[in-house]
């Protein structure tokens, strides 16, 4: 697990996020529990439920006098964010079927599941190509996972924006590395939604790592991501080398005037940070 995420889990907010990926509580429950006050354990929920990481669940009623109390959960869609667990076990389950099956069958089987993801269709959809790239990015983007499209005009698009924490953060800045392989690389990025506490120094980290990377165009975007260009300003770009924007249409602008043919342009944050409309209209080359 990295530091960033074991320093936001032994944080009263990770205590609480803990507690609930075990079961779901009410407030006083977690309040007992934490040895804190209800009124402290709500300030901390409502900055979990704002940042996505947790959710009112339902109600529970004991006794037959009182109001209901509000049950609370870790949202499904972060939970996986605070476990290591599913890519080993992933990474296993397709090595053996590489061993047990045969290419053929291997294939057929990815086919099968991918039609199973989208929702069981097996008609193309229709549109041009760059549509329909930009259908199935998306589909793949819903479900955490990351696309390489390359345009018609020579621009590779890594569209990783339905999701984002420190870990993914510096996987897909390494990816991209390996994708540009020597060519111009370009990293967008947004907000990571669910770090609480840690957000300051999880985005600090962020433009750290653009620099050391040596990513050549950092395209920082939403105030609440903010401190990934002032690292990146203090590690030692200048000039255009780091760059910051307040909106999607802003970075829209920024890239239309930048992107040439060989670029490769990541773009990866949370999916609340709205970036995914900046990826679909790369896809589209409508930036």
């Amino acid at each position: 697990m990295a530091p960033l995420i074991a320093r936001f889990l032994e944080s009263t907010r990770g205590r609480i996020v803990n507690l609930l990926r075990r079961s779901s509580r009410t407030v006083d429950e977690l309040a007992d529990e934490l040895g804190i006050t209800d009124n402290a354990v709500r300030l901390h929920l409502g900055t979990l439920e704002r940042d996505g990481i947790v959710r009112a669940a339902g109600v529970r009623r004991e006794g037959s006098v009182g109001k209901p109390a509000t049950v609370y959960e870790v949202h499904p869609s972060t939970d996986t964010s605070f476990s290591s667990a599913y890519v080993p076990f992933l990474s296993a389950l397709l090595a053996t079927l590489s061993d047990k099956l045969s290419t053929r069958d291997l294939r057929a089987l990815m086919r099968d599941v991918g039609r199973r993801l989208s929702g069981g269709t097996t008609a193309k959809p229709d549109g041009s190509l760059a549509a329909r790239a930009e259908s199935a990015s998306r589909a793949l983007n819903e479900l955490g996972g990351m696309t390489v499209v390359e345009r018609a005009d020579g621009v590779t698009v890594i569209d990783d924006s339905y999701n984002a924490s420190p870990e993914s953060m510096r996987a897909a800045m390494r990816a991209l590395m390996d994708v540009a392989d020597g060519g111009r690389t370009i990293a967008v990025v947004g907000e990571m939604l669910e770090m609480g506490e840690a957000s300051r120094d999880a985005h600090w980290d962020v433009g750290h790592n653009a620099v050391r990377l040596g990513i050549d165009y950092l395209l920082v975007v939403g105030e609440g991501a903010k401190p990934a260009f002032d690292a990146a300003v203090r590690e030692g770009s200048w000039g255009d080398e780091a760059a910051f924007v307040g909106s999607i249409g802003e970075a829209r602008a920024y890239l239309s005037q930048r992107l040439t043919a060989g670029d490769t342009v990541l773009v990866k944050g949370s999916h609340g940070s709205g970036l995914y409309e900046l990826a679909d209209a790369l896809v589209r080359e409508d930036a």
